[in-house]
């Protein structure tokens, strides 16, 4: 560790530098994702984890969101409610490949306006907050 850089191990036993000790909130807990055969990389300025599961799956949590864009099947914007009934009813409506698959889900992204169509095993497994955690705390 060059230059004088601080770096210490998380209680999940993850290495970071000590500005972003705090891992992206309500991701996958760090030391149950490692137990369960999944790997994290943090970058050097802790802004960006990357959690790979178990099968090789890899999501990306920028600034905290987690960036499903690698495993959509497609994404349509639209004027979200937060209430996921509506919101996934306009969203099978709008949607340029139809309606979403039985295997998958739509999830809202942070940006308050874009449904991304995603595998439902792998929404679930990388934990986050999205698009409807912000609308309801706004």
């Amino acid at each position: 560790m060059e230059d004088n850089e601080n770096y210490y191990v998380t209680e999940q036993g993850v290495l970071v530098h000590n500005g972003y000790k705090d891992k992206p909130k309500n991701s996958p807990d760090p030391k149950r994702w490692k137990e369960n055969g999944g790997t994290i990389k943090v970058s050097d300025d802790g802004k960006v984890w990357e959690y790979t599961d178990w099968e090789g799956n890899t999501v990306k949590y920028k600034d905290g969101y987690p960036d499903f864009s690698p495993h959509e099947r497609q994404h349509v914007d639209i004027d979200m409610k937060g209430n996921r009934t509506s919101d996934f009813t306009e969203a099978n409506k709008k949607a340029p490949k139809g309606k979403k698959l039985p295997e998958n889900t739509w999830h809202h992204n942070e940006n308050g306006t874009t449904m991304q169509e995603v595998p439902t095993d792998i929404h679930r497994r990388f934990t986050h907050r999205g698009g409807v955690s912000i609308l309801k705390n706004n």
